[in-house]
């Protein structure tokens, strides 16, 4: 039995990590959760035995550093980023230990005064069940409504929650176990009942997924852009001279357009990443290396290279190849910035592109990359490499140019566009703090007088970021824009590139 269960957990655990955690959907896929129900399994399966040969002060020391473990995971910063995988085995592991070190009946003080607290036993009694109520009461039930739940109504809520399991744990969890009659102990009646309270579940959360993204438009050139033909000289605003005026998306936060806060388009309009063909084909965790969208049949080529914010933007690099008239070669790797000489997992893909760069395969490259928000790099050693970076390709007459990053958004924003699509008037945050990281591959590159791209007028005011621009959701999560919203960029990018001179040799 327990060798089973560490293999379910196991191969559960190596499937979250496979997955892109930038994706919402990652986080409530069941098999990518199962492995932390696998630890608790195992633990039980084991049962109390497991600690009898660990001394009560070792089980001590291990509870006290557990807990701190806990604790302390809460202060990580971007660890959230590695959810459902990596980001989750501290917390996973620590409250394993926890729970290991307090099984025996022991003296030692740390668990026993844990143990002794009756207000955390009765919660602790009930915390599964709170948890299965939580959902549909917090998480469902304000998408139902199309109201975020302020703090009162959150208060009141949770309320219920704990009403609600009190409930279900005394009418419905405590009778199944006290009972003796075996049709409710056997296997087979367990496992319906399990089966149809997921069902109810999954049901529950399409249904409210359904409401939540009714209405959104699909979306097309003609509801969307303005003609991809010749440009006009009537552009409204003339920082982007070769823009036909529009006003969905990036367009609104350029021309002069009418208020549209209501959600149009969302991150459901378009696929995040770019869908299987025979030029583009995705690898293990929605990687890409050679990517090609665009004019596939055109003789010239440029290359994008960078890592997830890259690839997030894909239907905008298809836009600009389709305008160009070239083929754009895209190589997106999660996490990957491209630096040359930096001895990581990136490496192979970097030196790969800077071959073909030299060898001369391409007209040009577009440098993407997200800001270090997790500071695993000092800033000092990240303004190093991306200035030894730049250096080596100007160094071998590669032009090129460094797009800015987008600003992030914090929990408080995204969830304020999911229960406020009808109205995202109040969606908004600080300029500062969807700003507030330092982007060292942009900044390099002004400071060296480089070929940049910088959208940050686009993407807020003077003061403020609005989560929702012309109709269009930007975030699809806390770090990436909806491929929405990069299909409003296209003709930006476009008009950036040709400014720059950044066109091929038959354009």
């Amino acid at each position: 039995m327990l060798l089973a269960v560490c293999a379910i957990t196991i191969a559960s655990f190596i499937y979250a990590t496979s997955l892109d955690s930038a994706n919402p959907a990652t986080y409530y896929d069941p098999f990518a959760r199962a492995w932390e129900l696998g630890v608790g399994t195992a633990i039980a399966v084991m049962g109390p035995s497991s600690a009898s040969r660990i001394s009560a002060r070792s089980r001590h020391i291990i509870s006290i550093a557990a807990w701190t473990v806990i604790v302390g995971v809460s202060f990580l910063p971007g660890l959230g980023e590695f959810v459902p995988g990596f980001g989750v085995v501290p917390s996973v592991v620590a409250t394993g230990l926890i729970i290991i070190c307090a099984a025996p009946m022991t003296s030692f003080r740390f668990t026993s005064v844990t143990k002794a607290i009756s207000g955390l036993v009765w919660v602790g009694d009930r915390s599964y069940s709170a948890y299965l109520w939580h959902w549909p009461v917090l998480i469902l039930a304000p998408l139902v409504i199309g109201m975020e739940l302020t703090f009162f109504p959150k208060i009141i809520a949770l309320l219920i929650v704990f009403v609600l399991s009190a409930l279900s744990f005394r009418f419905i969890e405590q009778p199944i176990r006290s009972t003796t009659s075996t049709l409710v102990r056997r296997p087979i009646f367990l496992a319906t009942i399990a089966a149809s309270l997921t069902a109810v579940l999954i049901v529950g959360t399409v249904t409210a997924t359904g409401i939540a993204t009714k209405g959104l438009d699909p979306v097309s050139a003609a509801n969307l852009l303005p003609p991809t033909s010749a440009s006009s000289p009537n552009a409204a605003k003339p920082t982007y001279p070769l823009v036909r005026p529009f006003c969905k998306g990036a367009g609104a936060a350029v021309f002069e357009c009418p208020p549209s806060t209501e959600v149009l388009f969302g991150a459901q309009s378009l696929p995040s990443y770019p869908p299987a063909t025979p030029t583009c084909v995705p690898l293990e965790s929605a990687n890409y290396f050679d990517c090609v969208l665009g004019d596939l049949n055109a003789r010239n080529s440029i290359v994008v290279v960078g890592d997830s914010h890259a690839k997030a933007q894909w239907v905008a690099w298809d836009d600009v190849g389709k305008r160009l008239g070239v083929a754009v070669h895209g190589f997106f790797l999660n996490a990957c910035p491209f630096v040359v000489g930096r001895g990581n997992r990136c490496s192979e893909r970097n030196e790969a592109v800077r071959n073909r760069l030299i060898a001369g395969e391409f007209d040009f490259a577009v440098l993407v990359q997200a800001v270090d928000h997790t500071r695993r790099i000092p800033d000092a050693q990240e303004r190093t490499d991306f200035e030894a970076t730049y250096q080596d390709l100007a160094l071998h007459g590669i032009r090129f140019v460094v797009l800015k990053d987008n600003p992030g958004i914090g929990e408080k924003e995204r969830n304020c566009v999911i229960y406020n699509r009808l109205d995202a008037s109040s969606c908004t945050m600080p300029r500062v703090k969807g700003f507030g990281f330092d982007d060292h591959a942009f900044d390099v590159a002004r400071e060296l007088n480089l070929d940049t791209i910088d959208f940050s007028e686009i993407y807020c005011d003077r003061s403020r970021c609005p989560l929702v621009i012309g109709g269009v959701s930007v975030y699809r999560d806390y770090r990436h824009i909806t491929a929405v919203f990069g299909k409003t960029l296209g003709p930006f990018l476009y008009d950036q590139f040709v400014t720059l001179g950044l066109t091929t040799q038959n354009n």
